[in-house]
């Protein structure tokens, strides 16, 4: 008979590492549950030992049956934790919670990934196992704070702070958004002025110095040579912001390059600084859920310094890491 190895937590929330023996993984998880154990992750012995995931083992990446356009949106995300909070506490097994939520969504992407998180949990996966092979739709964030429920059997807590943070974020982000918008507009149209001006107004003044015939200063030359070249090659102004954003693009694959333009982004007068608030209002709150849903500060660290978005706030991040440990 096989020999699975297993997580699980007692009802006081300890922690026990031991094996058992199961014809199956199902099975096994059932006599898990009977000695009053609440597993949180079983696997064949063999399979840990040859480095082969078993049945139960988590993978990243899987790639989903169909074509779908998109992905899942925060709030259809926000949505469906919410729900399933509401499904969790009031006491339904989490197999059938999932079933349910399943059938009550529309024809999306996120309702795929459901069905097939219901498989991974049906075929013996823990909850947090099955959401780490969709890295697309549960970030790392939501997966550790899953798992966190999971050990200290407060899963629907935890689900409920999810959403509640979700719903947080997408505040923040939509007040962010309408904070650039302003600035935006006035540069644009700043922009499309000062274009203009250059097209259409100096060259009838450069037709005026030109009759005059008097000798110009170096810097009304200048001005004049960039008059002459946009009028003679407007056609090429819409290419050159292209041009531009794939250059940046490429310089930020590089770890240099992102940590340049993130420093860069930070100190743009009046959006470097919304963009400065919005990382660290992301930090507090991202840091304070994971801390309050229980998992370690090492840990909760690292989580967050992958949630930044921002390279030279992440070095900082690990920083303190690193200090800490």
């Amino acid at each position: 008979m096989p020999i699975f190895h297993y997580e699980a937590v007692d009802r006081t929330g300890k922690r026990i590492n031991s094996e058992i023996e199961a014809g199956s993984i199902q099975e096994a998880q059932q006599k898990i549950r009977q000695m009053g154990y609440f597993p949180t992750g079983v696997q064949e012995k063999s399979a840990t030992s040859t480095g082969t995931p078993g049945p139960g083992a988590a993978t990243t990446g899987k790639k989903l049956k169909g074509f779908y356009l998109g992905g899942v949106s925060r709030k259809q995300l926000s949505h469906f934790t919410q729900q399933l909070s509401v499904l969790q506490d009031a006491g339904l097994p989490l197999l059938r919670s999932l079933k349910i939520l399943e059938k009550q969504m529309k024809t999306s992407l996120l309702k795929r990934i459901v069905g097939q998180v219901t498989e991974e949990v049906e075929g013996g996966s823990t909850f947090s196992e099955a959401l780490s092979k969709y890295p697309k739709a549960f970030d790392r964030l939501y997966v550790n704070m899953v798992k966190a429920g999971e050990a200290g059997g407060v899963l629907d807590t935890i689900l409920l702070r999810l959403s509640i943070f979700m719903e947080k974020s997408q505040a923040l982000k939509r007040k962010i958004i309408g904070a650039l918008i302003y600035p935006v507009m006035v540069i644009s149209v700043a922009l499309v002025i000062l274009v203009g001006i250059m097209a259409f107004v100096v060259p009838k003044f450069a037709a005026i110095f030109a009759e005059m015939g008097t000798s110009l200063p170096a810097m009304t030359q200048l001005l004049m040579s960039i008059s002459e070249t946009i009028k003679n090659w407007w056609f090429l102004l819409p290419v050159i912001p292209i041009v531009l954003y794939i250059g940046v693009i490429i310089f930020a694959r590089s770890r240099n390059g992102r940590l340049t333009i993130d420093r860069l982004k930070l100190n743009v007068p009046l959006v470097g600084m919304i963009m400065r608030k919005s990382a660290i209002a992301r930090f507090c709150r991202t840091f304070g859920t994971l801390l309050a849903s229980g998992v370690n500060i090492l840990e909760s660290l690292t989580i967050v310094r992958n949630a930044i978005g921002n390279e030279v706030l992440a070095e900082a991040i690990q920083n303190v890491h690193d200090s800490i440990r």
